[in-house]
Formats: structure tokens, C-alpha cells, sequence
């Protein structure tokens, strides 16, 4: 088709109207959008969903109110602002230690179903040394019960990584399978290799830590830790073995020095069976303790 100077001009002019109706299309759905967005808040009643009843609404002001009174009636005296050093770059405000505050009156406070607490961590481990106490079992053996007794003593250089001294104690007892070999079928049974002690030294890893609630009443603080060490190993046949071990655990915080402790550790080591045969060897011990904390740490991350 040949164009004219006539056709050209018309068709510019059909090109110009069909971008500016578009054009004010899109002004025009942009301005909707927009004022759809558009929501003015009541300070008053931004807290509160107005789809609630009445009821609900003004048992949750209640509790704000409740918990707002004790808190700022809680609030440590800080240091007096007369005393700040003005030509310091950063002001660092120090609590009494003997200060304590006191939260106990939240427990009467009404809560309704969409308010929550979030405690913060209580539990620093920083620079701090941690002991603990242990018993369970060696969860490997088939015809004896061995209980293990365990003791450490972990310092923490911060709060992933520390370094532990540690010590195992093993009792055997024979299963009442054995015992019914021994006297009905006048069968000695006896175990391979038995396990007395094990002691070394390990490194401390904890990657991940957080916080569990119980029953929605109490919240836990809880670290996943995981141990990689090396030992002495002595059984009833052979002394002075050297051991290997992983293993992993948790810790679930009681108090700010204080916390209930579960372990798995997997050990490898070599020794003399009852043949006077050396043979390698590995013991799964399960334990639960309670653990205790020195020192005052580094208060990292409270």
C-alpha cells in the first residue's frame, strides 16, 4: 500500500489519540488501586482487630494496661543522667546487680488467645564454665546392662564453641537371659569386651540454639552441641586403649546458671577380648544430667 503525506497525517493523529485513551486507562486504575490501599488508623484501636467484639476487644485493652503498669513499675534505675560524660562519643548505662525485677504479677494478667509472651534468653555461656553430672546407659550391649557415670568440665569461649575435660565410669550387670543360661543350662556367658572408664578431652560446637514452648505456659531456652574427642580407654582386659568419639546433645536452661543436660556419644577404640584376641570396638552412651554454671560471663546476646 503506498502512503500519501495526507494518510501519513491522519494515521499520526489515530496513533496519538489510541496512546493517550490508553494512557488515561492506566492513570485511572492506578489512581483506584491506590486509594483502595489508603487506611487511616486510630491510635486508639490500631492494636486492636475490629471484627472482635466488644467483649474481646476490652479484655485485651485490660491486659495491655496490666502488663504495661508492671512492666514500667519494674524498669531498673539507671544511672543518673548528671553523671554522663557529654564529651564521650557513646553513653553506657550500668543496672544495679542487686536489683532484681519482679514479673511474678503477669501470671494474674487476663491474656486472650491472640496476645503472646516471648521470653528472652536467660542463659549466657560466654566465658563461662559449665560442670556436669550424668548417668544412663551403654545402649550397644546385648546381654549385660552397663550404666554408665559421667562428669565434665566444659569452658566456653563463646557461646558456639568451648572446650571440655571429661570422664566416664562403667558398671556391668548381667541380664536375666544369662542368668537363666547360667543356671538352667549350666552355660558361662561372658561379655567380650567390658568398658570401666573412659577420659579425655573434647571440643564443643553449638550451632543451634532456641526456644521450645511447654503446654503454652512455659518457655524453654534450649542448644544442640556437638562434641569430637579422644581418650584413654581401659576395659577389664586391656589398659590405656586409645579412644575416639562424636556425639551430640542437648540443653535445656532451668535457670541462668543451671540446665538439664541429654547426651549421645558413639566411642571407637581398640582392645583385648576374654581370647586375649585385640579387636576394634565401639559403645553407644545415651546419659542425662544436670549441668551448673561458673563465673559471671560475657552477658553476650541477652
Amino acid at each position: 500500500m503506498l502512503f500519501n503525506k495526507q494518510n501519513k497525517d491522519y494515521y499520526i493523529q489515530v496513533m496519538i489519540k489510541k496512546i493517550l485513551f490508553f494512557t488515561v486507562i492506566i492513570i485511572s486504575i492506578c489512581v483506584q488501586a491506590n486509594d483502595n490501599n489508603i487506611d487511616i488508623i486510630d491510635p486508639d484501636k490500631s492494636s486492636i482487630d475490629e471484627s472482635m467484639d466488644a467483649e474481646t476487644q476490652e479484655t485485651i485493652k485490660k491486659s495491655v494496661d496490666q502488663i504495661t503498669d508492671i512492666l514500667e513499675k519494674n524498669v531498673p534505675v539507671l544511672i543518673d543522667p548528671e553523671v554522663i560524660d557529654e564529651n564521650k562519643d557513646e553513653i553506657t548505662l550500668e543496672k544495679n546487680k542487686n536489683q532484681k525485677i519482679d514479673y511474678s504479677g503477669l501470671r494474674s494478667v487476663e491474656f486472650s488467645e491472640s496476645m503472646a509472651i516471648i521470653q528472652k534468653s536467660i542463659l549466657d555461656k560466654s566465658q563461662r564454665i559449665q560442670w556436669n553430672l550424668s548417668a544412663g546407659l551403654v545402649t550397644t550391649e546385648t546381654y549385660y546392662r552397663v550404666f554408665s557415670g559421667m562428669f565434665d568440665v566444659t569452658y566456653h569461649f563463646n557461646e558456639t564453641y568451648g572446650i571440655k575435660l571429661f570422664y566416664y565410669h562403667f558398671s556391668a550387670l548381667a541380664r536375666d537371659e544369662i542368668k537363666d543360661l547360667e543356671s538352667k543350662q549350666s552355660l558361662n556367658v561372658q561379655n567380650l569386651i567390658h568398658l570401666k572408664n573412659y577420659y579425655g578431652l573434647s571440643a564443643y560446637w553449638n550451632p543451634i540454639y532456641g526456644k521450645m514452648s511447654l503446654f503454652n505456659e512455659k518457655i524453654f531456652q534450649y542448644d544442640t552441641f556437638f562434641n569430637l574427642g579422644a581418650g584413654t580407654v581401659n576395659t577389664k582386659t586391656s589398659s590405656n586403649s586409645v579412644g575416639v568419639h562424636f556425639g551430640l546433645g542437648n540443653l535445656f536452661t532451668l535457670t541462668d546458671n543451671s540446665a538439664l543436660r541429654f547426651d549421645l556419644n558413639w566411642i571407637f577404640y581398640k582392645a583385648i577380648n576374654i581370647n586375649a584376641v585385640e579387636q576394634n570396638a565401639n559403645s553407644i552412651v545415651l546419659t542425662v544430667g544436670y549441668s551448673g554454671f561458673w563465673l559471671d560471663g560475657a552477658k553476650v546476646g541477652l
